[in-house]
């Protein structure tokens, strides 16, 4: 192993203590750290602080930034009414559930395809805070190792927290393929097909519960303060900079 490793390496247990003890203050003292948060800025700032004071960075940046931070799984919630649209829209009429559907697979797309925040505006505004640092090399840069976290906190996935991940994720992918049934036999009807569909969209509502299920994605009024998700990450980052600091290590 490389000298400079085996230095960090034979620290380990105590950079890791240290690690934890900085998590558990900030879970404690900066607690419910939702996105655009007091919390979150608060924490921002006393990362830089750290950054300057104990990780050889001396210019941390804070910085700003405008978001909606319930839209993104608040889209859930807006996707769920499109899904059950399809099914209860094909019983009105054919179009309707069409209709419905590829509504439905649009807000899917620009989500979790193309990351477009399509729907921010039906949510409120709020000011992220970002922090940033550089840790100068001795010499001449000539590689960049970029590490990186987020210091707000999630909000409470309901069901994965009751039940785990498995039923977690199952809704999500029976109710994509519910909406890619009911537009299929949308089209279908549309196209002159026999009653058939009729008693195909009655099979159908087995995927209802799905629809549902999936508003129940997050808890909006839970905040879950986050050791993992993403204290974890923030501190691998200021973790290895501090003892690189303490090791003199450039």
């Amino acid at each position: 192993m490389d000298p400079i490793f085996s230095r960090l390496a034979d620290n380990s247990r105590r950079a890791t203590k240290s690690m934890m003890t900085e998590i558990e203050y900030i879970c404690k003292k900066m607690k419910n750290r939702e996105p655009g948060s007091p919390s979150e800025h608060k924490a921002a700032l006393y990362y830089a602080e750290v950054l300057k004071k104990d990780c050889g960075c001396p210019n941390p940046q804070v910085e700003t930034f405008r978001e909606h931070p319930h839209s993104f799984y608040g889209y859930t919630r807006l996707n769920a009414v499109f899904d059950v649209g399809a099914c209860i829209g094909f019983f009105i009429h054919p179009a309707v559930g069409l209709l419905s559907a590829i509504l439905s697979l649009a807000l899917f797309l620009s989500f979790f395809v193309f990351y477009k925040p399509v729907i921010d505006p039906l949510f409120p505004e709020a000011e992220g805070t970002n922090v940033t640092a550089i840790r100068p090399a001795v010499g001449e840069t000539r590689r960049r190792v970029l590490l990186n976290g987020h210091l707000d906190a999630a909000w409470e996935f309901t069901l994965n927290y009751h039940f785990g991940g498995i039923v977690f994720e199952i809704p999500n992918l029976v109710s994509l393929i519910g909406v890619l049934f009911y537009l299929a036999l949308a089209v279908c009807a549309l196209c002159g097909a026999g009653a058939w569909t009729h008693t195909a969209a009655l099979w159908g509502l087995f995927f209802v519960p799905s629809f549902v299920c999936i508003a129940l994605t997050y808890n909006p009024k839970q905040i879950v303060d986050g050791a993992n998700d993403n204290l974890t990450g923030c501190e691998i980052g200021v973790g290895l900079l501090r003892e690189m600091e303490k090791s003199g290590i450039r």
